[in-house]
């Protein structure tokens, strides 16, 4: 694989939508309650449903051959483990909700099952890149959070936009659709309930 390769495939393992939705979910956390153990708490416990849980599941048929590989490329087979991660993020709302959650993290919840019920709708007619549209998403919701100087993480953004590219895994199109697309649909539910 030549370097270039090395290193997209890299940018895309380590920026993987799973891992940014657990770091969006400890920063909300941290900055709703300000201690550590209130991190870890909800952070962990928004975690569960938004990413933790529906990426062990794609994890397991992956290895099981019922996927072709753990970030899901081929759009066909997308819609199972779509449907297990709204249902997921669905019930971790629910639980976080009853449990007394920080009003942040209830917003961070409720941005994330959006973005996963309108992304999923999306891929349904056409392969939008959820990479970037999660990226977009974390960085414009940590932004919301802890001011304008997040908005740094934009450039993570680029770097994943290009990587999905170099991969061959979407098109320019697709990964700028997923930018757009990610800057709309979970900052503004976020911004509007976490106030």
């Amino acid at each position: 694989m030549p370097s270039e390769n090395r290193l997209a495939r890299a940018v895309t393992t380590v920026l993987h939508p799973a891992a940014v939705v657990t770091a969006l979910c400890l920063a909300v956390a941290a900055h709703a309650t300000g201690t550590p153990a209130g991190t870890l708490a909800w952070g962990l416990a928004a975690a569960l449903g938004t990413s933790i849980i529906p990426q062990a599941v794609v994890e397991i048929a992956t290895k099981r051959g019922l996927l072709t590989d753990r970030n899901v490329t081929v759009r066909a087979q997308r819609l199972k483990p779509l449907a297990l991660a709204i249902t997921t993020a669905a019930l971790g709302l629910a639980g976080l909700w009853a449990a007394g959650a920080p009003r942040p993290v209830l917003a961070a919840a409720v941005a994330l099952l959006s973005g996963v019920v309108t992304t999923t709708l999306v891929t349904l007619l056409w392969k939008i890149s959820f990479h970037t549209a999660v990226a977009t998403s974390a960085v414009l919701i940590i932004a919301l959070a802890f001011g304008p100087v997040a908005l740094t993480g934009l450039v993570l953004v680029a770097a994943i936009a290009w990587s999905r590219v170099a991969l061959r895994e979407h098109t320019p199109a697709q990964v700028l659709a997923g930018v757009v697309w990610g800057a709309v649909v979970a900052p503004l539910p976020y911004w509007l309930i976490a106030g």
